[in-house]
């Protein structure tokens, strides 16, 4: 395997989300070996050791990240140029449907 496009990720400034999902995201974090810190105007993602990164191809508006943990567990990170701060994506099974639903702009059943 070609190592040469991979990165190694320790942490991440992310964007505060809402305050009822930063719990699930910390417990996501935590079941991972990695930590979720909140502060006033952002969150900062720890990774455990051997965290990697990738970009998505193609790119487009925004840099795209598929971040791997060393139990295989992925999330992807999401850079808009100018931000300060990172956005990241879980899967959808992880996020409880009652807070999918809260936050969707569409339909979930």
């Amino acid at each position: 395997m070609n190592t040469d496009h991979f990165r190694r990720i320790t942490q991440i400034k992310i964007s505060r989300c809402f305050p009822d999902v930063e719990p699930i995201l910390q417990q996501i974090f935590q079941q991972h070996g990695g930590k979720l810190e909140i502060f006033e105007d952002y969150c900062l993602a720890h990774f455990p050791e051997g965290t990697t990164g990738m970009e998505i191809l193609p790119r487009v508006r925004t840099l795209r990240v598929k971040i791997t943990l060393p139990d295989g567990y992925e999330m992807q990170q999401y850079v808009t140029p100018y931000c300060e701060q990172s956005v990241l994506g879980f899967p959808e099974d992880d996020i409880p449907l009652e807070i999918r639903k809260k936050y969707s702009q569409n339909s979930i059943d």
